[in-house]
């Protein structure tokens, strides 16, 4: 292997990773895993609404239908005569077969977050690198800030020249002056200015955009307590919900359904106090690229932290990044990211010592298959760490879900008290079922067992069989607990140097880094981790992986299913989120979906 570093940094960064034996190469730049022409997704979390209704989690609102045609006449009153649908997995076009021929669209949808946010999100969208990437999403999410506060005109190009949507004095231009007055818009009028928006950002004037608001009796059954989390009005949603109809005409005080969503006003994004918005890209990399760009992560957090503790005031920090610094959230950020992304980083490091003894090839010896099977460990610590915290944070929330639905409907109300310290007492863990996403910042949506057998680990003589036979004659658990005590108390220490020194001023605690209960639980935390790894070793080594990974398949797209899989798959959280490799063409590696949280 070769490493050709350009020397740039931050956003000049460029690392390339050359394997002569197989003419791979790999480019990491800021942002991740660069491909030529790579496809992106977007989601933003733009603003705040009053909807009871949609209050509950991950419920599409409205789709926004983007098609490909010079007939501006298409419809939405279309869509549903459609014969067949049939979907471009890579691309994200749909294709629809009618009477008169294919019509081509994407599809961009409104989705509920926790909280009671909406949130915007895209089909993938092709671009030529990162950077441009990152400057559409950029533009998006500017024009989403600016969408809530006024009526567009059609089209809203004068407003894609880049300026700050940050504007403490009011004087940016175009962009709205600070005002007393709550600023706020009705969702009918939001769609016109987002059917703009998207008008705006497509280089064709051969398309049409409009909007579909999700029917009435698609939610019934989406309003179920597995979607409750914190800010859900259950009975409030429930009895709105049950008052409206479809069908009942339009009249002064109406409960058509149609005009309840119209109705809905959406106000500026509460969620995070000192944000305006928070966004995230979808991008396919492949395992090696996530592995490299998860080390370049690494690197560049255990540097910043360096910097900050004053270990190395060489470090190039930019005066951006100075500046975001000051934000309360975003320190707590840096510093659950680096903890996290050190305990996991150096979790692996100590598995691949302990199997290879640390006889390592030198640098210019390691292979492509090598470096992949490094990614395998890498993934495997991942997803034993993540898929631990995964497991209390869902096993958690599930029983808080239940209490709470209960509560709403009258079931337990008799003795409330009781209820209250039970809540408390067996939910410590529930913010864990969203924020294992979060650890590293960076969200790997495909399974282990997917990415065994997409990538054939198993049959290489990179080292798997090495890995395996390691543990004849041991367990996993016994040769791990020293070590990931360790990393998580050493770890937590250093957390707590920083947060009683450089970063006193800010006032942070440990409860706000959601890491009291690690150290409360430290050992139950480490034997659960250990556990996880003895299943998933016992799963490797008799290859029921195979049958498994085919059982989990009913698990992927469904929200809060932990209950029924960990017997299956302990090590893997979120299983809604996992989604299968894309594969590339003859010749080409295959690409997992990466969530680049905090984007």
């Amino acid at each position: 292997m070769e490493i050709i570093n350009n020397g740039g940094k931050g956003e000049n960064e460029e690392i390339i990773y050359k394997f002569p034996e197989s003419g791979i190469q790999v480019l990491i730049k800021n942002g991740g895993e660069e491909i030529k022409n790579n496809t992106y997704g977007y989601e933003v979390e733009f603003c705040s609404h009053n909807s009871d209704v949609f209050s509950f989690l991950h419920i599409d609102v409205a789709k926004i239908f983007v098609v490909y045609s010079k007939d501006q006449s298409v419809s939405a009153s279309q869509i549903p005569d459609l014969k067949s649908k049939s979907v471009d997995k890579f691309t994200g076009k749909y294709i629809y077969e009618s009477d008169d021929g294919k019509i081509i669209t994407e599809v961009w949808a409104v989705e509920t977050d926790a909280l009671n946010v909406f949130e915007l999100v895209s089909p993938p969208r092709r671009h030529i690198n990162i950077a441009n990437a990152k400057m559409e999403k950029d533009r998006i999410c500017q024009l989403l800030v600016k969408s809530i506060q006024e009526k567009f005109g059609d089209p809203v190009n004068n407003f894609l020249g880049g300026e700050s949507i940050f504007d403490p004095s009011g004087t940016v231009p175009g962009f709205p002056k600070k005002s007393e007055e709550p600023v706020s818009i009705y969702f009918s009028d939001w769609v016109k200015n987002l059917e703009s928006i998207l008008k705006s950002i497509y280089i064709t004037n051969d398309i049409c955009v409009f909007t579909q608001v999700n029917d009435w009796d698609k939610l019934e059954d989406k309003m179920n307590k597995k979607r409750v989390f914190k800010g859900t009005s259950i009975a409030a949603g429930k009895m709105t919900y049950d008052k409206l109809d479809p069908e009942i005409p339009y009249n002064i005080i109406s409960n058509n359904w149609y005009d309840y969503v119209n109705g809905i006003i959406l106000s500026k994004y509460m969620k995070v106090l000192d944000r305006i918005y928070t966004s995230q890209v979808n991008m396919p990399m492949t395992l090696v690229g996530f592995y490299f760009y998860s080390k370049k992560k690494y690197d560049n957090i255990s540097s910043l932290y360096g910097y900050l503790k004053g270990k190395d005031n060489n470090v190039y920090i930019s005066e951006k990044k100075k500046l975001k610094l000051k934000s309360i959230s975003k320190m707590i950020r840096i510093l659950t990211t680096w903890y996290w992304r050190t305990i996991i980083w150096k979790f692996h490091e100590t598995i691949l010592s302990k199997i290879f003894e640390n006889k390592f090839k030198t640098t210019d010896q390691l292979t492509y298959n090598d470096i992949k099977f490094r990614a395998f460990i890498y993934l495997i610590a991942n997803k034993l760490i993540s898929g631990a915290l995964g497991s209390l944070g869902e096993s958690s929330l599930s029983k808080w879900q239940e209490v709470q639905w209960n509560i709403a409907f009258n079931k337990t109300i008799h003795n409330f008290g009781y209820i209250e310290e039970q809540i408390l007492n067996d939910t410590e863990w529930m913010d864990y079922a969203s924020t294992s996403k979060n650890m590293t910042g960076l969200w790997f949506k495909a399974s282990l067992f997917d990415v065994i057998c997409t990538e054939q680990i198993q049959d290489s003589d990179s080292g798997f069989y090495t890995f395996i036979n390691f543990f004849n004659q041991r367990k996993f658990s016994e040769v791990f607990r020293h070590p990931i005590e360790n990393l998580i108390l050493s770890g937590f220490l250093d957390v707590g140097y920083f947060i009683d020194g450089p970063a006193k001023n800010f006032e942070i605690n440990y409860k706000q880094l959601q890491m009291d209960i690690i150290f409360k639980y430290r050992k139950n935390v480490a034997d659960l981790i250990l556990k996880i790894g003895d299943d998933l070793i016992a799963s490797l080594k008799d290859g029921s992986f195979f049958e498994k990974r085919n059982i989990m398949s009913q698990y992927k797209n469904t929200f809060l299913s932990y209950e029924d899989y960990k017997k299956i798959a302990p090590w893997e959280a979120r299983m809604d989120t996992m989604l299968d490799a894309i594969k590339g063409e003859e010749g080409e590696e295959a690409r997992y979906l990466v969530e680049h949280r905090f984007n």
